[in-house]
């Protein structure tokens, strides 16, 4: 490694499950990471490997947004390289 900064950046659609409820359990960055954050028990006790599988395939952009994102960070000067 040169040294610097490594920025990991995951690209996603919003999703707004908590506008209507807010403490409905909803994706965004810790989970992404893996770390899921449940307000509820009920949700504790449902979340296994397929929902959190399909619940992340819901907010997951599809390639041409997925490169439209790379373009803008790259025309922003990002030097980007594949995971």
């Amino acid at each position: 490694s040169n040294g610097g900064t490594r920025i990991v950046i995951v690209p996603r659609q919003a999703e707004f499950t908590q506008n209507v409820d807010v403490t409905a359990m909803q994706v965004a960055g810790h989970e992404i990471l893996g770390w899921w954050i449940l307000p509820r028990e009920d949700d504790f006790e449902r979340l296994d490997e397929d929902a959190a599988v399909s619940r992340l395939q819901k907010v997951a952009l599809v390639e041409l947004d997925e490169c439209m994102v790379a373009e803008a960070l790259q025309s922003s000067g990002w030097q980007l390289r594949e995971a």
